[in-house]
């Protein structure tokens, strides 16, 4: 097969994503400017406010008052852009609890739809 008919055939494969995806990314700050996790929330390009979930990942000193590294995980939807807002003023937005809730020997599901 000559490259063109490989690179062709690779094309074909490739699939557009059109259902949500869970993204867990790394992001750094500078010393002193985000000094607790939940000082920072995900906001789409619509500017509607997304569920996050963060843990630091590294500080910039042993006691621990300055955030270098936050690991988040939100759930990304195709087509959209997203921005952490973080400082000392941000405060996270409250969302509903986890899709499966116990209630005694019933499990109650809430999709959020």
């Amino acid at each position: 097969m000559r490259a063109e008919g490989r690179h062709r055939a690779a094309r074909a494969r490739l699939v557009a994503v059109t259902v949500a995806w869970p993204v867990t990314t790394g992001v750094p700050f500078p010393r002193g400017a985000l000094v607790e996790a939940n000082r920072c929330r995900l906001l789409d390009d619509t500017g509607a406010e997304r569920p996050l979930q963060s843990k630091v990942a590294a500080t910039w000193d042993a006691a621990r008052s300055s955030i270098r590294w936050l690991t988040i995980d939100f759930i990304a939807e195709p087509g959209r852009k997203y921005a952490l807002e973080f400082g000392p003023d941000v405060s996270r937005k409250s969302f509903p609890p986890a899709i499966a809730i116990r209630d005694g020997d019933d499990v109650v599901v809430n999709t959020g739809a």
